[in-house]
């Protein structure tokens, strides 16, 4: 490294700077830095993505992807709602310095309104967790992103839908067709 790769450490130095940089404005956030309105944009990608592969799947003709649309579509929904508060709650919070002291109970409120909006981002993740795990990996407990069967550690999105596309089974791609629009439709709930 010092001969070839970044002499004088320089390169190292600088990105440990913007490192630094980066997790102090994250910490010092009030309100968690996230964007459920991306999330569910990805869940978009993703399921566009399985809608592709079953196009090549011998069971592509007898399936469709119904639930999962209206689950996502009911996600985005709720994702641009508590990010357009979050959003709002940061205007307010950019403002409290002009509450005056003897309005204690609006600093109250606001901050009230912070901790439960960073309350429902930290469990969005949460919400993708099935308890049965995943068809002869029961350890995987996640239903949007895993580890494939045959990858290794390469990851895949809806590992339910994607190995019941694999093998041809259609009664297996409805069974996780409804787990995780469930498991959506309950993640977009949480986020109200």
């Amino acid at each position: 490294m010092e001969k070839f790769g970044d002499p004088g450490w320089h390169y190292h130095a600088a990105l440990a700077k913007v490192w630094g940089v980066l997790t102090a404005s994250v910490v010092e956030s009030p309100i968690l830095t996230f964007n459920a309105t991306n999330y569910a944009g990805a869940l978009v990608r993703y399921v566009a993505a399985q809608k592709t592969y079953a196009e090549k799947s011998s069971i592509g003709e007898k399936i469709n992807f119904d639930k999962l649309d209206g689950a996502v579509k009911s996600l985005q929904t709720s994702a641009v709602e508590i990010d357009a508060k979050a959003s709002a709650l940061q205007v307010a919070l950019d403002n409290a310095h002009s509450i005056a002291w003897y309005q204690l109970w609006k600093k109250s409120e606001l901050f009230h309104d912070v901790r439960k909006v960073n309350k429902k981002y930290k469990y969005l993740e949460r919400q993708f967790l099935y308890s049965g795990g995943l068809d002869e990996r029961n350890w995987f407990k996640h239903t949007v992103f895993a580890p494939g069967r045959w990858t290794g550690y390469a990851g895949v999105t809806f590992p339910g839908l994607a190995e019941s596309l694999e093998d041809g089974d259609v009664e297996n791609f409805f069974k996780w067709e409804g787990i995780i629009a469930g498991q959506i439709y309950k993640a977009a709930g949480s986020l109200r």
